[in-house]
């Protein structure tokens, strides 16, 4: 569903859009006319302050950022990458 028209003008002309809102408006036109102008859009729908504390506030960047380093190192370096978790059901693209 598309948001009121204010917000989907105030997304239209935003640099950075932090979506709060209960119901998410993720695939809506509100959206793809906010992020093909260039906004940068985070879809945390839902999410309540302990959520957003704990995810967000209580977040230790640097180290953070060091971890994203290194597995860019590690993800550049390999010819194959392979991710597998007991919970998803097996398919390939080929």
């Amino acid at each position: 569903m598309e948001p009121p028209g204010a917000v989907a003008r105030a997304i239209a002309h935003a640099d950075v859009w932090i979506d709060l809102a209960v119901q998410y408006i993720l695939y809506t036109q509100a959206r793809e006319t906010a992020t093909s102008n260039g906004c940068r859009h985070a879809c945390l729908a839902g999410m309540n302050a302990n959520a957003l504390v704990s995810t967000i506030g209580n977040v230790d960047y640097p180290k953070m950022l060091a971890f994203g380093d290194e597995l860019v190192a590690l993800l550049n370096q390999a010819e194959e990458i392979r991710v597998t978790s007991s919970l998803a059901q097996i398919w390939s693209v080929d």
